[in-house]
């Protein structure tokens, strides 16, 4: 069993973008943990799990 972690994910205002790509790209990955962001960052990453068919 893996643990579980809680990740925080935080990007600039100009990076929002690449972060979303680095989260798509991990989602089978981050979809086992706890994620916690801040407001836009956490909008964009929560539309872009959905888009990948996983709930955040």
């Amino acid at each position: 069993m893996t643990r579980k972690l809680t990740i925080a994910l935080v990007a600039h205002d100009h990076r929002k973008a690449d972060m979303v790509e680095w989260v798509i790209y991990n989602s089978d990955f981050l979809s086992e943990h706890h994620l916690v962001c801040t407001g836009t960052t956490g909008s964009l990453v929560r539309d872009a799990l959905k888009n990948e068919g996983v709930n955040p």
